[in-house]
């Protein structure tokens, strides 16, 4: 028995670290009226359904200053169809416009947490909800059909136990809902999750509600992306220091208004605790509608309608300039700030950052630098291995002054940088990737995003050619012996040597016949084994 050898060396490769997303979904924060207080947050499920929760303080689709119906005429069209609808709780702010979009619009499912909500739906017409014919999915009903706690409640996701469920992928659990008789506190509370994207919504909720939501459900933090309570205010102990750090949030979204607010959230000391946090702070009062883009793999791209530039002041109110847009297309002629609103944090975000460049690469590192701030809090590398980001969720909405569409990027950095140049490392080998900046100031207003820098990591060491290769058999048993000179690792690293090999070998036997001297070779399937 005759064998074959062929002796070959490993050789290490990193995995790519970007994963791409494969499911996808987009939360809007959604601008009111002219200088109106309210929340509203419509959201797009990766099955194609959608969810709105609260409408904010307008009521009437005549109103000039009316912006969500046009907002939602441009995401679903003029009498489409809305398939899940929250009411928070039945304050006017959050009501009004929720009352009007059952008007507008087709529902098919409400959900409240008990009669008070759906009084307020039907409080300027008895027949609102029946004339809509959606089903009804109050929380004090189910508490009392199951005999479980309102925390106990998921309406979307493997665990949906009430309703019809939102989209399989997308989990939503209730976190407080309580049949109370002071409106803030039946504030509907709801965790949205789609895989590592988390969202919290909660409506006006309070202290009292937040200590509770700690209390019950203790494996619900953290939450990525924050909706102040009660649009950033303190009242009654709302957006607590304990809550802001049980939920460690990343950014924290603030649906404000402007002159009609009384007392003039979002309050100073809640945006205070938020920047302590390192929260990235976006408000819709001086950033407009914002979007939120956001794959299942907890990476998010935030789109903003606004860079807010500076008041106009003199007359009877101030002026946001630019005047916030509801959406890409929205024509908006002002924006008006009352005297109730705290001017200490209306500021300007920051500039785009600008400059960046690759100045040095390895196999899995890459360094970058770029025209440096000083006086800015930092910066958040991004990262993509796709051009532009990656575009399952694009929409064609654009940042405030970038001339394209960004994709969903990975922040690679956790906490804001402070110096460059800056090296990325851990990335793969022979890989092409795409790199942006956004900046933080030191109240924690971030602008996104840079130009976009690309370049390929260095491929990986391959060793050397293997030489001098001999074999002996060692004895009858088919033990052989085999020899060869240990190549080094590459060129580039003349001293190290492979440690590894793999040996692929074949049998063969072969046997002569009578003149002209033909042979018949017999050959094993080749086998191979590896050598530390």
């Amino acid at each position: 028995m005759r064998y074959r050898l062929i002796l070959t060396v490993f050789f290490m490769s990193f995995v790519p670290q970007f994963l791409y997303g494969t499911d996808y979904i987009k939360v809007f924060y959604v601008l009111m009226a002219n200088s109106t207080l309210g929340d509203c947050i419509f959201i797009q499920l990766p099955n194609g359904d959608n969810a709105i929760i609260d409408g904010g303080n307008i009521s009437s689709t005549a109103n000039a200053n009316l912006y969500l119906d046009d907002f939602l005429d441009e995401i679903i069209g003029v009498g489409g169809t809305i398939n899940h609808m929250i009411l928070t709780h039945p304050d006017q702010d959050h009501s009004n416009g929720i009352k009007m979009a059952m008007d507008r619009y087709a529902v098919q499912n409400f959900y409240c947490t008990g009669q008070d909500e759906i009084d307020e739906m039907n409080s300027d017409n008895a027949t609102r909800i029946a004339n809509e014919g959606c089903a009804v999915y109050r929380i004090s009903t189910f508490t009392a059909t199951t005999s479980k706690q309102p925390y106990e409640c998921y309406l979307s996701g493997p665990d949906t136990n009430y309703g019809p469920g939102w989209d399989t992928k997308v989990r939503v659990r209730v976190l407080s809902a309580y049949d109370t008789a002071l409106p803030n506190p039946r504030s509907m509370v709801i965790k949205l999750s789609l895989g590592e994207s988390t969202f919290y919504f909660g409506g006006d909720a309070e202290g009292a509600q937040e200590d509770s939501i700690m209390t019950n459900t203790p494996g619900e933090n953290p939450i990525d992306i924050f909706k102040a309570e009660h649009h950033g205010s303190d009242t009654n102990g709302s957006n607590k220091a304990a809550f802001l750090d049980w939920m460690s949030p990343k950014f924290a979204f603030i649906p404000t208004g402007g002159k009609t607010v009384v007392n003039g959230p979002p309050a100073d000391a809640i945006l205070e605790r938020l920047m302590a946090g390192k929260c990235i702070i976006y408000r819709t009062d001086m950033d407009g509608t914002i979007l939120v883009k956001a794959d299942d793999n907890g990476n998010y791209d935030i789109v903003r309608m606004n860079a807010f530039e500076y008041l106009s002041t003199g007359g009877a109110y101030d002026y946001v300039i630019p005047p916030p847009k509801a959406f890409p297309s929205h024509v908006n002629a002002v924006f008006e700030l009352g005297n109730a609103v705290s001017r200490t944090y209306i500021l300007t975000p920051p500039a785009l950052p600008s400059g960046l460049a690759v100045t040095d690469r390895a196999r899995h590192e890459v360094t970058l630098d770029w025209t440096f701030d000083s006086s800015l809090e930092g910066y958040y590398v991004f990262y993509s291995t796709h051009q532009g980001g990656d575009d399952g969720a694009n929409n064609g909405w654009k940042n405030a002054g970038m001339s394209d569409e960004t994709g969903i990027y990975q922040r690679y950095n956790s906490t804001p940088i402070t110096n460059h140049p800056y090296v990325v490392t851990g990335l793969a080998s022979d890989m092409a990737y795409y790199f942006r900046l956004s900046a933080i100031t030191t109240y924690y207003y971030e602008r996104r995003y840079s130009n976009e820098a690309s370049t390929t990591t260095l491929p990986p060491w391959r060793p050397l050619t293997i030489t001098m290769l001999s074999g002996m058999v060692l004895n009858g048993d088919g033990d052989i012996s085999l020899s060869w000179i240990a190549p080094s690792v590459s060129t580039e690293n003349p001293t190290g040597y492979c440690s590894r090999y793999r040996v692929i070998y074949a049998s063969y036997s072969f046997s002569a016949f009578d003149s002209p001297f033909t042979y018949e070779i017999n050959y094993a399937a080749p086998e191979e084994f590896g050598i530390d």
